[in-house]
């Protein structure tokens, strides 16, 4: 079994972007193991002070006016430097992010034929809401029926909130009730596929391995939600153009890929799906297929004119 612990950025009418970041964790050994990494970066990080009880809410360490934090006890960089040590968990313990990702006023009916029987049931921020917590739940689905094969189904986790709960009891995963079949000229090409004048190849979003009753906690109570709520919180700033996000996605997602992310317009607009920190599960093929897109793709950048 998977846990697929889920939380959410940017929901409020005005922000520039909606993100849901759901971070996938095998059941047993992988939670317990990376619940004590957790816990030890918080004690090692975490002035003394503010060390009991505490829970990790991005806005709080990011806050400069010192509403949470009194700034001679412990500083602004020294809150930056531990919330890059704790999203980094996430890269150095190979731990799948589910991203979806919706901009304000970006969303399209028409190209999500599953949300228009609630569209009107909804303001259109908690309609972009939801479609990037429906588009996250895809990109789990995907880790489980592509890299897992289908072995194992996955169960959400999600922060006990009056809002999270409507999104998951009235609406449900809207994926498998009625998979949406999006062609190739669609979807937005990638960085390397731009550079390459490769289409995009169409796909499904389906939803077929998740179980459709959630489990709901206390984000205090629950560290791999924390978890999620920091890769949320990342997502959102690095998108939102704002300072120190592009740093906090370079930890969560590592050295090749978080640059990658960053550099590649694709993200910085309308909606989008990603599946990252997945290599750890890929086949010897797709390693050596990436290893060949990157070599072309840097060839064909050193290539003068």
């Amino acid at each position: 079994m998977r846990l697929i612990y889920s939380d959410e950025a940017g929901i409020g009418p005005a922000e520039p972007v909606r993100i849901v970041a759901s971070v996938i964790v095998q059941g047993d050994d992988q939670s317990r193991s990376l619940e004590a990494e957790l816990s030890r970066v918080i004690r090692e990080g975490v002035p003394e002070n503010y060390r009991e009880g505490f829970d990790f809410h991005g806005k709080k360490i990011f806050s400069r006016r010192n509403e949470y934090y009194d700034e001679n006890l412990w500083s602004f960089d020294s809150r930056l430097d531990f919330f890059k040590e704790f999203v980094s968990l996430a890269f150095a313990n190979d731990v799948p992010i589910a991203l979806g990702v919706v901009f304000r006023g970006a969303l399209d009916h028409t190209s999500y034929l599953p949300l228009i029987k609630v569209s009107k049931k909804l303001r259109i921020h908690k309609l972009e809401h939801l479609t990037a917590f429906q588009r996250s739940m895809e990109r789990a689905d995907r880790f489980l029926r592509v890299y897992l094969k289908g072995s194992e189904n996955g169960a959400i986790v999600a922060e006990d909130t009056q809002e999270m709960r409507k999104l998951l009891m009235e609406f449900g995963l809207m994926y498998r009730d009625t998979p949406v079949d999006m062609p190739g000229d669609e979807l937005r090409p990638e960085a390397w596929q731009t550079q390459f004048g490769l289409a995009p190849q169409a796909q499904t979003l389906k939803i077929e391995h998740i179980n459709d009753v959630p489990r709901f906690v206390r984000k205090g109570k629950e560290p791999l939600l924390q978890l999620a709520d920091a890769c949320a919180f990342a997502f959102r700033r690095c998108l939102s153009r704002q300072k120190h996000g592009d740093d906090l996605v370079y930890a969560m997602l590592g050295p090749e890929e978080g640059p990658a992310f960053v550099s590649d317009d694709v993200w910085y607009s309308h909606t989008s799906s990603g599946l990252f920190n997945t290599t750890a599960y890929w086949t010897p093929e797709a390693k050596a297929q990436r290893q060949a897109v990157n070599l072309a793709l840097a060839m064909k950048r050193n290539l003068p004119g």
